[in-house]
């Protein structure tokens, strides 16, 4: 005796799961939404940081005058973006001077000059998000499934 059993013959409802959870694109686009609002925050926010911003080096200006990050921070705070598609999600920025400040590095004429990481989002160089990063982002992504899937 054999019992054959099919998506269509057990339940319409798991058949609709089905076919949604193969375009995982927005519970991808309100993890990577989550993302970009942690990130958006620690430039305000200093506990949201991977690490402390090192005080820039004194000149002859003053210190105070001297802001940590070079450039024009809100351009850079304001010029992420994410990009999604069925099965992934991609946070950047284009602004050419966010990936020496995320990461830290050798910059200038020669590259002689170092800058020490001030990082603003969630996520070290070797690609490792704080457990607390973690848990809000999965926070996000189980409450846009639950939409997307209408469970």
């Amino acid at each position: 005796m054999s019992i054959q059993i099919s998506v269509d013959t057990v339940s319409p409802k798991l058949d609709h799961l089905l076919r949604q959870a193969k375009d995982m694109s927005p519970i991808l686009r309100a993890m990577g939404t989550e993302f970009m609002a942690i990130t958006d925050q620690a430039f305000d926010n200093p506990s949201l940081r991977l690490a402390e911003w090192a005080a820039r080096k004194k000149t002859k200006k003053k210190e105070a005058d001297r802001p940590l990050l070079i450039g024009n921070p809100l351009h850079m705070k304001k010029a992420f973006h994410i990009s999604v598609g069925p099965d992934s999600v991609t946070i950047g920025n284009p602004v050419k001077y966010a990936r020496i400040h995320q990461f830290g590095g050798m910059t200038g004429k020669g590259h002689k000059t170092k800058i020490p990481a001030r990082p603003f989002m969630p996520i070290s160089k070797e690609g490792v998000m704080p457990e607390w990063a973690q848990v809000k982002i999965a926070k996000a992504g189980a409450a846009a499934a639950k939409v997307h899937l209408g469970i």
